[in-house]
């Protein structure tokens, strides 16, 4: 699995590469026509798309008072926003911004953001790749440093 925020409950049944990929940011994503949301309060107002399972941010993820409605898929809850059925859809900006784009919604990103976490390359326990961890941490450190990795995020911008 590529770019899951480490986690105590996820470290239980996946093997972290101890190579950092990046920080990616969350971003909220409303119609054009919405109002800017500028600060955390104003999402207590809003019906909120987020992806089943997903973690965010420690603040959001624990707040009980906002409204959140769990998707399948990015792509459904953003085309949600564009149809008027929720007000805002929160996930990592680079998925959002690409999936925005290919898709032709139209969504513009709220000046609200939230920072990022360090994310990672994963495996499962119960693969055979978990035997290969090394390898495949030195594979990843040769493509960080020989550029290739910011060659492959650049694609997405």
């Amino acid at each position: 699995m590529t770019g899951p925020n480490r986690t105590p409950e996820r470290e239980s049944f996946m093997v972290y590469l101890d190579v950092e990929l990046t920080r990616e940011g969350k971003a909220f994503y409303v119609s054009p026509k919405a109002a800017d949301i500028t600060r955390y309060e104003e999402l207590e107002s809003m019906y909120i798309g987020v992806l089943r399972g997903a973690k965010y941010f420690k603040r959001f993820d624990e707040d009980k008072m906002l409204r959140k409605y769990a998707m399948g898929n990015y792509s459904t809850a953003l085309r949600m926003v564009s149809k008027g059925r929720i007000d805002v859809v929160v996930m990592p900006e680079l998925l959002g911004d690409y999936i925005n784009k290919t898709n032709a919604f139209a969504l513009r990103k709220a000046s609200f953001k939230a920072a990022g976490q360090p994310s990672f390359i994963a495996v499962s326990k119960k693969s055979k790749l978990a035997q290969s961890v090394k390898e495949l941490e030195v594979a990843l450190r040769n493509m960080k440093a020989d550029g290739t990795i910011d060659r492959i995020i650049g694609r997405y911008r």
